[in-house]
């Protein structure tokens, strides 16, 4: 083997990656310092979920009302949404101090909990104003939808056995068997 012509390939794979480097952190750089209001902006759909068109059937009108409804739903629960991570970030930070406040911890559950009243309240008054803006032939294709989303809520309900062997994965990958 020629130790010289091995160093050339060598050199030539890290000048290579070196360069591919030096193009991300630049195109990185340049993206934060440009003020560029497109890119930060969230993607929000022109319509409702293509799911709802499909299942509900709508009509343009309808579309156009629940493009609307679905965006000020979406308004709405994206800032409790932050909020709730906010305060999930705050009990971790306490639990992993060395001396975690008690009634500190208390309190940020509660207030977690106060928060996860307002997402399903916002949830749920989504829900019925979608009920309100749909014909009344298209009433048994919600109640479709709503019983599907209740079955698969019961599909994958925690601690509930599953499958073959009922062997469930963590959200961090480990297997446990519910034998």
């Amino acid at each position: 083997m020629n130790y010289f012509k091995s160093n050339k390939t060598l050199i030539w794979v890290l000048l290579v990656l070196l360069l591919i480097n030096a193009s991300t952190m630049g195109t990185l750089i340049y993206y934060h310092l440009v003020d560029n209001s497109d890119l930060n902006s969230p993607m929000l759909p022109e319509g409702p979920p293509e799911f709802l068109r499909d299942r509900l059937q709508l009509d343009e009108e309808q579309r156009n009302e629940f493009a609307r409804m679905h965006m000020g739903f979406r308004q709405a629960v994206q800032d409790i949404r932050n909020k709730m991570h906010e305060n999930r970030n705050e009990i971790l930070e306490e639990v992993s101090r060395e001396d975690p406040d008690s009634g500190m911890l208390n309190q940020l559950a509660e207030e977690y909990g106060e928060l996860h009243q307002e997402l399903k309240e916002e949830t749920i008054k989504h829900f019925l104003e979608m009920k309100e803006n749909i014909r009344p032939d298209q009433r048994g294709l919600y109640q479709r939808m709503i019983r599907g989303m209740r079955e698969f809520d019961e599909m994958t309900r925690p601690g509930e056995m599953h499958g073959p062997g009922h062997e469930r994965r963590h959200r961090w990958g480990a297997k446990h068997n519910r034998n």
